[in-house]
């Protein structure tokens, strides 16, 4: 690497920040030629230094200057962002009502065909573009007298109390819950689903 800086004619204070930026992360090619015409516009002229408020200041204003110029490229990565995701929007809305329209009209359909071919073993029906079919859904513990509930939970499932009832931890006591007559268990249904996809190639 020094060999190649060497062949370059580079000085040794040109060499030093070269590396430095470098080491920083800068593409290579792209920081040989920033020292050479930004830092080092000629050899002959001596090297800026901070000495006082007026150098130091030129040093303020080019980072001021590099911000501004951040600022105005992210801007304009923001309005083409938005523009993009309004014209998305666009493109998507007509496709998103014609599915809407499609679930509305046949998914009652689809989950009678599918009704008529699962079987105990089998819960799906496999098809070209996807498949229909049911899952397992869990029991649920519904709370008919939340004072009661409240009341048997302080002494029964300390945990459950938070404002209201919570469900999750007396859920673990449900029938011992059901039985003190506040509320009741929901038998697990199965859940209708359909997921349709292109076949693959």
């Amino acid at each position: 690497m020094e060999l190649a800086l060497k062949q370059q004619g580079l000085t040794n204070e040109q060499e030093r920040i070269l590396q430095l930026l470098i080491e920083a992360g800068h593409d290579e090619a792209e920081a040989r030629e920033w020292v050479l015409t930004e830092v080092f516009e000629a050899e002959e002229k001596p090297r800026f230094t901070v000495t006082d408020e007026s150098s130091a200041n030129w040093v303020l204003r080019k980072l001021a200057e590099c911000d501004a110029e951040e600022s105005v490229i992210k801007q304009m990565v923001d309005e083409e962002i938005e523009r993009i995701k309004k014209r998305a929007e666009k493109l998507l809305s007509p496709i998103q009502r014609k599915r809407q329209f499609f679930e509305t009209v046949f998914t009652p359909q689809l989950e009678e065909f599918a009704r008529s071919r699962v079987t105990d073993t089998k819960r799906s029906v496999n098809l070209l573009h996807g498949k229909v079919g049911f899952r397992k859904g869990q029991e649920k513990l519904v709370i008919d007298d939340e004072e009661k509930a409240i009341e048997w939970a302080e002494e029964y499932c300390p945990a459950a109390i938070k404002k209201s009832i919570l469900l999750t931890p007396m859920k673990e006591l449900s029938q011992e819950a059901e039985a003190a007559g506040f509320c009741h268990i929901e038998p697990a249904e199965d859940k209708f689903y359909v997921k349709a996809e292109m076949p693959q190639d």
